[in-house]
């Protein structure tokens, strides 16, 4: 079996042990669960040994100190590692009840995902150091056409907002995961998935360092 496989077996299974509700997320096409958690409705699309999880009551989460992204509620975790930190996270948020409506609950999910997340903020497709290698270009007119593809409103920013930074392609109007999901069909992200980050969290915090 192949490492991913695995993950995604191990990952699927512990989500059904603990009661997720699996559903359909509507932008990426993709298998997505919702869980009920004492932080939060917890939503979790695991893809490629990622597991993608965004927590529906950022401010809830927070004080639980979880380390989620204080403003989203992002709770990303990557790889086996990452897999067992999240289950042994997860494990002490878990409730005795699940939802009275679960319809009711995967569609306030989807409507915050693609919605409050997608219409409202802002992200960016890092240049990381994954685009220091000759062969991987960080194509920014392809970046553009495949986001504009999706519906995404798209300009260009220099990163940071710093004038001696590269630029880098700028979108909202859709969430990070359809964005990553689709970019990831491209040659240059073959191996590894492209880094979103968010414009309001970003920006500020390289304000702060200068």
């Amino acid at each position: 079996m192949k490492k991913a496989d695995k993950f995604m077996k191990d990952i699927v299974s512990y989500l059904d042990t603990v009661g997720a509700v699996k559903s359909t997320d509507s932008i990426t096409k993709r298998d997505k669960w919702v869980l009920a958690t004492t932080a939060g409705d917890l939503n979790i699309i695991p893809r490629d040994e990622i597991i993608f999880s965004r927590f529906e009551e950022p401010e809830k989460a927070n004080e639980f100190n979880l380390g989620t992204n204080p403003h989203s509620g992002k709770w990303n975790h990557y790889g086996v590692d990452g897999l067992e930190t999240f289950k042994s996270m997860l494990d002490e948020l878990l409730v005795d009840d699940g939802p009275d409506n679960v319809s009711e609950m995967v569609s306030e999910s989807a409507q915050y995902m693609c919605e409050e997340e997608g219409d409202s903020m802002e992200y960016y497709i890092k240049w990381s150091s994954h685009f220091d290698a000759p062969q991987n270009k960080y194509d920014l007119e392809t970046f553009k056409v495949t986001l504009k593809g999706l519906g995404a409103e798209v300009w260009e920013d220099n990163q940071y907002g710093w004038s001696n930074q590269p630029r880098v392609a700028m979108f909202k109007g859709i969430t990070p995961e359809a964005a990553e999901n689709e970019l990831g069909k491209l040659a240059v992200f073959s191996k590894w998935p492209p880094i979103i980050g968010e414009v309001d969290v970003d920006w500020d915090e390289a304000e702060e360092d200068e």
